[in-house]
């Protein structure tokens, strides 16, 4: 591999750099859960203001999975909009940690993302 000139530490997003994320299996998980009436909802979804400040950490999980329930006039438990929610974190491709360690033996690396909190959990 070769060095990379002055650069001194690479940062990684988690989302589509490590991680892959699919959009359209939670769309298609979504749409699997609510009555088709219901269905155009879910394209707007990401663009939701609760949805947002959720990403901005402006509110909680509690207040997040509670405007979720309500936007798509829903009962679902808090493990089923997490289920919902984490089912768009993908798989993390052998290559991209192979590169990664490649690049840690001649320079930091670290990872930097806004992951939320369910997420996490």
């Amino acid at each position: 591999m070769t060095r990379a000139g002055n650069v001194d530490f690479f940062i990684f997003d988690l989302g589509n750099v490590i991680i892959d994320i699919d959009y359209a299996h939670t769309f298609q998980l979504l749409k699997s859960y609510l009555p088709t009436p219901l269905h155009p909802l879910v394209d707007e979804f990401y663009q939701t203001d609760f949805h947002k400040d959720y990403e901005k950490g402006l509110i909680d999980s509690a207040a997040f999975r509670n405007e979720v329930r309500s936007y798509f006039q829903q009962d679902w438990t808090d493990q089923k909009v997490d289920e919902i929610w984490n089912s768009l974190l993908g798989k993390i491709p052998p290559y991209r940690l192979e590169l990664i360690e490649k690049i840690k033996k001649n320079h930091r690396v670290g990872v930097l993302s806004n992951t939320n909190e369910i997420h996490i959990q």
